[in-house]
């Protein structure tokens, strides 16, 4: 029979003996990448999710909101880059006619926003909100043109115009917009808008973009609309809602006009501003447009309306975002 057995030399022995050792050795190794890259995947799933996290808001960690008038400090958020300012100037008040007259109603304050970059600002900042243009309480005096809203000197938006009074008809004011204030309603004619590229009253182009709207007046001729600047206040009649306050989409709304007889007319509504209050006959009390920047009522013998107060928004952000972003 032919012998099976092996046979091993001290030799073979120590080089099985290293072969093992070495396989172990890289084992080891092996499960020590293994942990390191499940460590590696952990830190990054986490890191991913963190980004995801911060994607997925924007990265907004701080909403400042100002609403109350005059001066206001605002300080940068720590962790915080930079930040998207949203500003609304304050809307006029409505005019107050006297007897047998309706007054115009005030033009709505204009809406703003721009981006920054914290190192491009100081710490603090002073804001200024916009006051309302005054309620009128004397017979044939004129609304009062809405404050205008700052931040810092960084940025500025304006405030709508007041309502006017004259003769049977009374033009509305007109609305604030980016680079200026509305004009106040004169006579029969409503107040021409603010710029850039405000309405003109009496025209084809009444409205706007990014000034205000034209106030409306005699005829009866409507205020303008504005998508960025405050809309025109309506003109004071002397029938039933004939001067409505005209329409924004950012800004304040139209103050609508007083009446002699009837009711006042509507104020204009707004998307993301304040509403316009409405006018008011006789010796009722017209009402105050809303914050942020709505134009006043006009009226008759009664006081008018206030126009609305401005406000601001601050959005913070712990990333750096594009520089442009909706409301």
């Amino acid at each position: 029979m032919a012998d099976t057995s092996a046979t091993f030399k001290p030799a073979d022995i120590a080089t099985s003996s290293d072969a093992a050792s070495d396989a172990l050795s890289k084992v080891d190794i092996a499960l020590s990448d293994a942990s390191d890259a499940s460590s590696a995947a952990s830190n990054a799933l986490s890191k991913a999710a963190a980004v995801s996290s911060a994607l997925s808001t924007g990265g907004i960690v701080n909403t400042t909101t100002i609403t109350a008038t005059g001066a206001t400090n605002w300080n940068k958020v720590a962790g915080c880059v930079c930040c998207i300012v949203k500003l609304w100037g304050a809307g006029g008040s409505g005019g107050r006619a006297g007897s047998g007259e309706g007054g115009g109603g005030g033009g709505g304050g204009a809406y703003v926003q721009k981006f920054f970059a914290y190192s491009d600002l100081s710490d603090p900042v002073s804001v200024t909100i916009g006051t309302g243009g005054a309620a009128i309480t004397s017979d044939d005096v004129v609304g009062t043109v809405g404050g205008n809203t700052t931040f810092g000197a960084y940025l500025t938006t304006y405030g709508g115009g007041g309502g006017g009074i004259g003769t049977s008809l009374y033009g509305g004011g007109g609305g604030g917009g980016q680079q200026s204030v509305g004009s106040v309603g004169s006579g029969s004619a409503g107040g021409a808008g603010g710029a850039p590229g405000g309405g003109t009253y009496g025209t084809v182009s009444p409205h706007s973009i990014l000034g205000g709207g034209a106030g409306g007046g005699a005829g009866p001729v409507a205020p303008g609309t504005s998508f960025y600047g405050g809309g025109g206040g309506g003109g004071g009649t002397t029938t039933t809602g004939n001067g409505p306050g005209a329409f924004s989409v950012y800004g304040g709304g139209g103050g609508g006009g007083g009446s002699d007889s009837g009711t006042g007319s509507v104020g204009g509504t707004s998307n993301y501003g304040g509403a316009g209050g409405t006018g008011a006959k006789d010796t009722d009390v017209a009402t105050a447009g809303t914050q942020p920047g709505g134009g006043g009522g006009g009226s008759e013998q009664g006081n008018s309306g206030a126009g609305g107060d401005g406000k601001a928004i601050i959005i913070s952000y712990s990333i750096m975002i594009n520089t442009y972003a909706t409301i």
